[in-house]
């Protein structure tokens, strides 16, 4: 059995009529879009770091985008580029969400030295050019990795 059949036995069994998967590369990544037979959903861009789709649903109208954010600092940029020029082109309400594994400031970091302000340029600068907000989660967390380890 493949990775993508054990994540499409856990989708049904949750209950949701499909996904749409990007596998991981290795042991990092991967993305998984579910949804329910009565949301319409029209996928208008796909990576290995990002699923971008429209969403219609009960006359709710949207942009979704599902991010995974690349583990290697230096390689960010390139999705924060992209997610810009998708941005330049929306018309409407849109949800970006996901693992950007980035941080807008040191203020978010848990542990660890403090980086330089200049590193957080690109992703601030996305989050500039796109007027998108940082909608903070609170609670207990759904899942997580700490130290290599499931929490």
């Amino acid at each position: 059995m493949n990775k993508n059949d054990v994540v499409r036995d856990v989708v049904a069994g949750l209950g949701f009529d499909s996904t749409y998967l990007v596998p991981p590369h290795g042991k990092s990544g991967g993305l998984a879009l579910l949804r329910k037979k009565d949301v319409v959903v029209t996928k208008l861009f796909v990576s290995p770091k990002l699923i971008d789709v429209y969403v219609q649903y009960n006359g709710l109208n949207f942009y979704l985008s599902c991010v995974y954010g690349d583990p290697n600092q230096q390689s960010r940029h390139i999705l924060w580029e992209k997610i810009q020029r998708i941005g330049s082109t929306r018309n409407g309400p849109w949800l970006l969400v996901g693992d950007f594994n980035e941080i807008l400031n040191n203020s978010e970091k848990e542990g660890g030295p403090v980086r330089e302000e200049s590193s957080f340029t690109d992703f601030r600068n996305m989050f500039i050019t796109c007027d998108l907000r940082d909608v903070r989660s609170v609670g207990d967390k759904f899942h997580g990795w700490k130290n290599g380890k499931h929490m």
